[in-house]
């Protein structure tokens, strides 16, 4: 029972984001956003959402994101999106964006990841963003940790990728695959082998050849 109330609160919490973000934009006092909120009522059986506040109140719709990018809701990928839509515009809520879906604990989250890394408001010149989305994943330790080993290969990638424009930043990620001796011999072996890559790249930074070095000393 107590399972079936935990989802039900969540999918609650996920269709109130999606009608306060749906009526962004329009009048609080207006007609336009009760006609939108009848007519997703009616999309979900008849279900009236709780009154929630416009999505101007950042941080309850952040929480509500946060349920949603963990979630198998319905309304998860039109959220998410309304959100993009909503706040884009606004640099340090966009890197939420990205972070929230980077630390989901979904089995998807490696490739959606790899997605969003391909996203046009995504950018490795911009440390804050490589942040948001490369390190929060590096962060995630169910994602990044999958056996399949796709997690390592990515955060590689994105440290010599970003490490011609700024060394520091990619010498930063490289602690998250120098933790290797922790795991057990699979995952050990194929975090120690994306460091052996890191190191035999032509050109890598001192920064970077430090931090990959010391990490497999």
């Amino acid at each position: 029972m107590r399972n079936r109330c935990t989802f039900a609160g969540a999918a609650a919490l996920g269709f109130a984001l999606a009608v306060s973000l749906a009526a962004c934009g329009t009048d609080s006092g207006g007609d336009s956003g009760a006609d939108s909120g009848d007519e997703a009522a009616e999309e979900q059986g008849g279900f009236t959402p709780p009154d929630v506040p416009m999505a101007s109140e950042l941080g309850d719709n952040e929480g509500a994101l946060s349920v949603l990018a963990n979630g198998n809701a319905p309304e998860r990928e039109t959220a998410l999106e309304a959100f993009y839509q909503r706040f884009h515009h606004d640099a340090l809520v966009l890197d939420k964006w990205f972070s929230v879906q980077a630390l989901s604990l979904r089995p998807d989250t490696p490739a959606a990841v790899q997605a969003l890394a391909k996203h046009p408001d995504f950018t490795i010149a911009n440390p804050n963003r490589m942040r948001s989305l490369v390190g929060a994943f590096a962060a995630n330790q169910r994602a990044f940790h999958d056996l399949k080993g796709d997690g390592y290969r990515f955060l590689a990638d994105m440290i010599l990728a970003v490490d011609p424009l700024n060394p520091q930043s990619a010498a930063r990620l490289v602690p998250a695959l120098g933790r290797w001796r922790r795991f057990e011999p699979r995952r050990a072996a194929r975090m120690s082998e994306e460091l052996e890559r890191i190191l035999k790249t032509p050109g890598l930074s001192k920064d970077v050849t430090e931090q990959a070095s010391k990490s497999l000393s």
